[in-house]
């Protein structure tokens, strides 16, 4: 199957998806004690859906074309934002006494703009959704630490391989060709191993331990370093990567759901 095809499929079932989850979170509008909350989360999944949307219509018209900064960005960077409002809204002063955590991932975001702007030459697209896209990430490390859902080994190793993966990749600019795929195939182990070890945790907190907060913020950073993963693969991981994604906002609609009736 042609990977343009492919692709529109995974788009397709991901606009299902997210158009299912945007029915249940509206009635967790009108039901819940905290519709501010359901709201946010329910105009981030809008957000998204209408940036897939734009994408599967640009896919037909332009088949193959690289797509200019156009409107999917502004849906996918509203997404960000309407997300990181969620974590920030659930969780009061995340951001208090987490400077070191703050620093971190602003160095790793500013890493992946560097490699964006690399692979694409588009430096306007690239710093201004990096910059949203990055507030989405501190917010979601932010919540995972206040909510204690990973042990210091933990964020050790996602510390070292966020950091590892960032530097692999810049190094491939300037890697002789013969040292080039190696690399990137270490690359997406890298990344794939931490995408299962969030899985791992996720469904772990959701499903057995039941672990509210843990799960509800946990489904979150999987989606982050998700698409994290997703903007630094190309076809046909790509695909593979956006499934994922696709299958994470399954578990950050139960996990969401749960911690509104909570409240």
């Amino acid at each position: 199957m042609p990977v343009e095809y492919l692709n529109r499929i995974n788009i397709f079932i991901q606009i299902v998806v997210v158009m299912g989850m945007i029915v249940r979170s509206i009635s967790l509008v009108r039901k819940s004690s905290r519709p501010m909350l359901a709201a946010y989360f329910t105009f981030g999944c809008i957000s998204f859906v209408m940036s897939d949307m734009y994408w599967l219509a640009y896919s037909f018209i332009n088949p193959g074309e690289r797509m200019p900064f156009a409107a999917n960005e502004f849906g996918e960077s509203a997404s960000f934002l309407l997300f990181a409002s969620v974590l920030i809204f659930a969780f009061q002063n995340i951001f208090d006494g987490a400077v070191r955590e703050i620093v971190l991932t602003g160095i790793f975001t500013a890493a992946n703009i560097a490699l964006w702007i690399g692979w694409s030459g588009e430096w306007l697209q690239d710093i201004a959704g990096g910059i949203i896209f990055g507030f989405f990430l501190c917010a979601s490390v932010c919540s995972l630490k206040q909510t204690e859902a990973l042990s210091r080994r933990e964020w050790a190793g996602l510390l070292t391989g966020s950091y590892c993966l960032v530097i692999l990749q810049g190094l491939i600019f300037f890697l002789p060709e013969k040292m080039k795929k190696p690399v990137d195939v270490f690359c997406y182990v890298i990344m794939y191993v931490l995408i299962l070890f969030f899985f791992y945790k996720m469904i772990r907190a959701i499903l057995r331990d039941r672990n509210i907060d843990t799960g509800f913020t946990l489904s979150f950073a999987a989606f982050g370093w998700t698409v994290v993963s997703l903007y630094m693969s190309a076809e046909p991981i790509y695909e593979l990567t956006g499934l994922f994604t696709t299958i994470i906002f399954l578990f950050m609609l139960d996990a969401f759901g749960k911690k509104v009736w909570e409240s």
